[in-house]
């Protein structure tokens, strides 16, 4: 469920991804509107993520499964800042097809 009809909507990002795991989102709109806002979960994240909206804690849990969704459903005001963090962890991933290669990851990074 989005905006309601003919309700404009802008959502600015900014981020250093994928070196950094924090995002901000600024929300843009001209009157208050509720709408859900779905944020997929990455398939590499193994800890808990935490969003705030202006500041306040609105999920702090440990990342539902790869490949979900968090869903925020609320009134959005203009200038809304929605931050996300998503920890980075480095993991190792050993190849046995593969002559036993290893990979190193950190976050999204191989």
């Amino acid at each position: 469920v989005g905006p309601q009809p003919g309700t404009p909507v802008t959502i600015i990002e900014e981020t250093d991804y994928p070196f950094d795991g924090k995002v901000q989102f600024t929300v843009q709109l001209a009157k208050p509107t509720q709408f859900k806002l779905y944020l997929r979960v990455p398939g590499w994240s193994r800890n808990a993520i935490l969003l705030s909206v202006n500041g306040q804690v609105v999920y702090n849990a440990p990342t539902p499964p790869n490949g979900s969704f968090v869903i925020i459903d609320r009134i959005w005001m203009n200038n809304d800042q929605l931050s996300i963090t998503i920890p980075m962890s480095i993991r190792m991933k050993t190849w046995t097809q593969n002559h036993n290669a290893t990979s190193i990851h950190y976050g999204p990074l191989t």
